[in-house]
């Protein structure tokens, strides 16, 4: 973790140099960059003084942008999620995922959604929510089924009365990242401490297998309803109820066993 002297003491004229190349093992989607994630935490900490128990990241891979960000916090809140659903036999590895580990100790498997709904049903605040190249929504019969990024967006509006705001690190292309759903529903905010920050700071070179997927940068985004009265983004019922009836002892405890059967490889006998 960044101490506060090496945080804000820059050079705000600085040029790339090769130490803030990504790296050959292309360890993330995203390309995390120290001089990126200094950026980032001067923006949060100086600019927008948030304390960073507040600052939540999903779609976290390997963790490491959390990490970096000091989000491993022990005494923080499992501050960092990710569904591990590289780890799915349907997901075929690529020359990023396959570097990663099965299960991280500072990563929590969980849904963003489900993390947004904790966060809430225990009293704990959210001002920032970082998700990093959300994957594509899961789709049957051409349909969208499923959006993690919509509905863990749509969460933290209805659950922090629209005062959280999304960091969101990708392209504006539904064909790359998230969905149609997720982009009809965000807007981005003009913020030129962001832009100074964050965005001047992120060298555009995004890794994606098979493919080549341009304009990779962080956004300033908050939720916002459409004007479909019909719209899913009208419907907050089982978001709130689910945070309602969020009961942290029983979370901890099938976390602990979740924790427990990965370390004693599960129903394997090891006496």
């Amino acid at each position: 973790m960044l101490k506060d002297d090496e945080l804000f003491d820059w050079d705000s004229s600085y040029e790339e140099t090769e130490e803030d190349e990504r790296d050959e093992t292309f360890e993330n989607y995203i390309n995390i960059t120290s001089h990126f994630t200094k950026g980032l935490k001067k923006y949060l900490l100086e600019h927008r003084q948030v304390d960073m128990k507040e600052v939540v990241e999903v779609f976290a891979g390997n963790g490491k942008l959390g990490q970096d960000l000091g989000l491993d916090n022990e005494n923080y809140f499992y501050n960092i999620t990710d569904s591990y659903d590289y780890t799915s036999e349907d997901v075929i590895e690529d020359e990023v995922c396959e570097f990663w580990d099965v299960e991280y100790s500072h990563v929590t498997n969980e849904s963003a959604e489900d993390t947004v709904i904790r966060f809430k049903g225990s009293n704990k605040v959210i001002k920032f929510l970082i998700m990093g190249a959300p994957p594509k929504a899961l789709r049957d019969s051409g349909d969208v089924s499923y959006c993690g990024a919509y509905n863990a967006s749509k969460a933290l509006h209805y659950l922090y009365n629209g005062d959280a705001q999304i960091i969101y690190i990708g392209n504006e292309r539904i064909a790359d990242f998230a969905s149609e759903l997720f982009f009809k529903h965000v807007e981005e905010i003009e913020d030129r401490d962001f832009n100074d920050n964050v965005v001047e700071n992120y060298l555009n070179e995004g890794y994606f297998p098979y493919i080549y997927i341009e304009d990779v940068q962080p956004y300033l985004y908050k939720f916002s309803l459409c004007e479909n009265d019909r719209c899913d983004c009208r419907d907050s019922s089982s978001i709130v109820n689910s945070a309602s009836i969020f009961n942290l002892e029983k979370w901890e405890k099938e976390r602990e066993m979740e924790i427990e059967d990965y370390l004693t490889g599960g129903d394997e006998d090891w006496d």
